[in-house]
């Protein structure tokens, strides 16, 4: 048994993903995490060091393409930015809520043709009842620790101390500031060349995509010159997607995490 098939079902017992999310500062970072844990984004203030956000994802295994179908907040840690994450241990795991369904009946004294529909509408109850037991055996739920780290200049070079066990990647881009596209590819390139974050499967979230004269995904992969340069090397080894989205609007977010957490599990607990 090789050290790669052991670290793999380590993974598998413990089904938690370690995901960074980077990016320039106001690129929208903090506002995405908050709307993915469901907390409310009306007080956004910039991150000074990293907070961290866990959740627990179920993911369907009898779909294609699954969905995120359960998610919950937990309590964050933070700290001044220098670096050191031992605050790591003191995160709280996060508790899942699930949604209550609740259903009336009438009962009238019109005999035996009403029990009748009375039992059938039961007896469908109950085979909707099992349909939903089966989904959540087949469903694979994991635990996401999403660090969500300052993007401003004085701490992007603290980022290399959060790259070691990372599974994923989350690179968010604002579409609408072509000012510092330049910028976002010297970074996202610098950030890719990390030894510690080869073969980390990376998602970029083209934020405010609903505003007027954003840039399209198309014209920010052109723009990035993704192909020739952020990618040099890495074209047929790296795992990647470029999603449009709008934090406000929620629009997009889930279709990239869906994605992206499709591909660290077939990645990590279903290959090889």
């Amino acid at each position: 048994m090789g050290l790669l098939t052991i670290l793999k079902k380590v993974k598998e017992e413990e089904k938690e993903l370690r995901v960074l999310v980077l990016g320039l500062d106001n690129a929208g970072k903090t506002t995405i995490v908050k709307r993915l844990c469901g907390q409310p984004i009306e007080d956004i203030e910039p991150t000074l060091g990293f907070t961290i956000h866990t959740l627990d994802y179920q993911l369907t295994t009898s779909t294609s393409t699954p969905t995120n179908t359960r998610t919950a907040a937990a309590a964050t840690t933070t700290n001044d930015g220098d670096g050191n994450d031992d605050d790591d241990e003191n995160k709280v795991a996060a508790a899942t809520v699930d949604p209550v369904t609740t259903s009336t009946r009438s009962t009238t004294q019109n005999g035996s043709k009403k029990e009748t529909e009375a039992k059938t509408t039961k007896e469908e109850d109950d085979e909707e009842v099992n349909d939903n037991d089966e989904d959540e055996d087949d469903a694979e739920c994991y635990k996401l620790h999403l660090w969500d780290i300052g993007g401003q200049s004085t701490i992007r070079a603290y980022w290399r101390n959060y790259y070691e066990k990372t599974d994923g990647i989350i690179w968010v881009i604002d579409a609408c500031d072509t000012v510092r596209l330049s910028l976002v590819q010297h970074e996202l390139a610098n950030v890719l060349q990390q030894e510690r974050l080869a073969g980390a499967s990376l998602l970029l979230l083209a934020n405010k995509s609903d505003v007027t004269n954003a840039w399209t995904p198309a014209a920010l992969a052109d723009g990035l010159h993704l192909d020739t340069d952020v990618f040099r090397g890495q074209t047929h080894t790296r795992h990647w997607k470029l999603q449009g989205c709008s934090a406000v609007t929620t629009q997009g977010l889930l279709a990239g995490l869906d994605w992206l957490v499709q591909d660290i599990t077939d990645r990590i607990f279903y290959t090889g």
